[in-house]
């Protein structure tokens, strides 16, 4: 699809601010002020879009771009950093592999926002860039910012929509009834298989896949076994990926992230892709 660059801002919905995409966008806060004992705070990117269009994850697919920011100017900033909310796949059923992976209606990306020194207020202006899709796909590039002052921190009227994103960040922490991984199959290059012992009943329960090559995995995975708490699910690189690793999954060693999402559970792990199938048994007992 063409990319069509914008720069314009929209403080209010209307009808011109639809058919570019979105309404408004925004930086918002969890709390009014930064403290003296604050060792950092909560920020988000707040976008929102217009009916039926939708915009990306960090790792869209073939035919996405995800969102970026830069920093114009900053004060007492050390570092920032996002926390991506789990995201949906938007299903492409003539063509899978132009299927897409992000956020529809609106997105809140949380920013974690790290001060050089406690005690002093704390400022950023961000030029943000982003892709929307609907019948066609727009680039908007934007320039949003905000300032913390140092006081007692009160809860914005915004407090409730982060932190309600917030629970959709994945959780790293190795837990007791979860199990994920990933395995390359040597006879079928183009396949990643990905086993997982889940104890929960989100039979829709979804899992995104990253590496190092950006390959792109945006089609639905196929569940193609299901034994009590043991899932095997099969994910085929997308073919017409314009580079030389088109149609190739990850090699065994291959760095690899896997986020898992059900409506019980959003989890992110990072491993290696291994060589075998575990033994599905063991490989739930050992949780």
């Amino acid at each position: 699809a063409q990319i069509i660059l914008l720069s314009i801002i929209f403080t209010n919905p209307s009808t011109a601010a639809d058919e570019l995409g979105f309404r408004n966008i925004r930086l918002i806060s969890e709390k009014s002020a930064v403290s003296h004992e604050d060792k950092s705070a909560i920020i988000a990117i707040d976008i929102e879009l217009a009916p039926n269009w939708k915009t990306y994850w960090r790792s869209p697919g073939q035919t996405g771009i995800p969102l970026e920011f830069a920093i114009v100017d900053s004060n007492n900033l050390m570092d920032i950093v996002p926390l991506w909310p789990a995201p949906n796949r938007f299903v492409n059923k003539q063509f899978p592999s132009l299927s897409t992976i992000g956020y529809m209606d609106r997105l809140i990306l949380p920013l974690r926002l790290v001060p050089v020194r406690n005690g002093q207020a704390v400022s950023v202006v961000l030029d943000i860039s982003f892709s929307l899709c609907n019948d066609m796909c727009i680039g908007a590039v934007e320039r949003v910012g905000i300032t913390l002052p140092i006081g007692i921190p009160k809860r914005t009227e915004d407090a409730k929509i982060i932190e309600s994103w917030l629970a959709r960040v994945p959780t790293k922490k190795t837990l007791d009834k979860f199990r994920i991984s990933a395995i390359g199959n040597k006879d079928s290059p183009e396949e990643l298989r990905v086993a997982v012992c889940y104890l929960g009943t989100d039979t829709g329960a979804d899992i995104f896949i990253e590496d190092p090559a950006k390959t792109s995995f945006v089609a639905p995975l196929e569940l193609i076994e299901s034994q009590g708490a043991f899932k095997l699910y099969v994910a085929k690189a997308d073919l017409s990926l314009a580079s030389n690793q088109s149609g190739v999954a990850p090699l065994t060693g291959t760095p690899i992230t896997l986020t898992f999402v059900a409506h019980d559970l959003i989890h992110e792990h990072k491993s290696t892709v291994g060589l075998t199938v575990p033994d599905r048994d063991q490989f739930c007992l050992d949780r």
